[in-house]
């Protein structure tokens, strides 16, 4: 018996060999653990690798935010596909070769490198590829972003930051409460000679908070910045990494 770490919501349909022959699985209940295991037919011959295909389907793994904004549940992001990070066998490295297919007008942030995107009909199909270097988690992230892209002459790293064109709900929700708060300020407050005579020096004492225009386009020379900076760093006592293209993403 071989054991997984498969997301709560997601239910396996069905389990194979490489040659297609249908082998038999325990997936407990949602309302218990929700322990997935492969039984198979016969012990794998030691070293030798072998091939399992999983069917399955579910929900609540990417939540949409609000106006393009989406996020990979923090919880599932280890655990949208099948593996062991919470089994005997601990969270093991491994290559990945990632297919997705999402609405064409949306943007797919995967692990690796961008190896091929075409378009069908009202869908785009990306091919997200580790290139043989294993790693222990394949998140993503998705939803309608602009891009911003540098070219680190001094570690050779393609940077790239993407946001959100639109604010996040939860953020224009802060917005509307500030706002409404202070409006309430101002109507409750009492009027005296000295505000009637500054009108500024009123404001600034009875104004606690600011709000301003939030945007996250704003932050992404920031970003850029700070991770050409950790870059440097981290290369000089680290190393280089196997990749030349580090993506930072807005995630709400």
């Amino acid at each position: 018996m071989l054991p997984f770490e498969l997301y709560p919501t997601l239910q396996v349909k069905r389990v194979s060999t490489e040659d297609g022959k249908e082998i038999d699985l325990i997936q407990e209940p949602k309302s218990a653990d929700r322990d997935l295991a492969v039984i198979l037919p016969t012990a794998p011959e030691s070293g030798k690798p072998f091939v399992l295909n999983f069917e399955y389907e579910g929900n609540e793994i990417v939540e949409s935010m609000g106006v393009g904004n989406f996020i990979l549940n923090p919880g599932a992001r280890a655990s949208w596909y099948p593996a062991n990070g919470n089994t005997q066998f601990g969270l093991d490295s491994a290559a990945f070769d990632i297919n997705f297919r999402f609405p064409k007008q949306l943007m797919m942030i995967g692990v690796g490198e961008l190896v091929d995107e075409v378009i069908e009909g009202d869908q785009k199909i990306a091919k997200w590829s580790t290139k043989g270097v294993e790693m222990k988690v394949a998140g993503f992230n998705y939803g309608d972003f602009k891009r911003k892209t540098i070219k680190d002459d001094v570690t050779g790293y393609e940077l790239e930051v993407l946001v959100n064109t639109e604010v996040p709900e939860e953020i224009k929700s802060l917005q509307n409460r500030v706002l409404e708060y202070e409006s309430r300020r101002q109507s409750n407050r009492t009027t005296s000679a000295s505000d009637i005579l500054d009108p500024q020096r009123s404001s600034a004492r009875t104004s606690g908070l600011t709000i301003g225009a939030f945007s996250t386009s704003s932050m992404s020379d920031y970003v850029l910045v700070e991770a050409q900076n950790s870059t440097r760093i981290y290369d000089a006592y680290f190393g280089r990494l196997p990749h030349r293209r580090i993506a930072m993403t807005q995630q709400p």
